[in-house]
């Protein structure tokens, strides 16, 4: 969050449960700083709850773990237009 403050980024993956305050409360610290940056929801949980938890704080899309190399790229590009290289 502090570094939202000095830093443009063009994507943030947020975990869920590792951070304190969590990734849910991170998130909507972070929007109101940034409104335009995509945020990503990355969880080992895929209640439902949750999904509908990151949408209200400004997240718009959720990986759920264990994911794979290619899903990332896959949102990196979608989000950003940023395309990555296989490899």
């Amino acid at each position: 969050m502090e570094a939202c403050k000095n830093g443009d980024f063009d994507i943030i993956f947020m975990d869920l449960k590792k951070l304190v305050p969590d990734g849910i409360e991170a998130t909507k610290q972070i929007k109101i700083l940034n409104t335009k940056i995509p945020v990503i929801a990355i969880s080992a949980h895929s209640e439902a709850q949750n999904g509908i938890e990151c949408t209200n704080a400004g997240m718009i899309e959720y990986i759920e773990k264990p994911f794979t190399l290619e899903q990332i790229r896959d949102v990196i590009t979608r989000f950003t237009g940023i395309s990555m290289i296989p490899g």
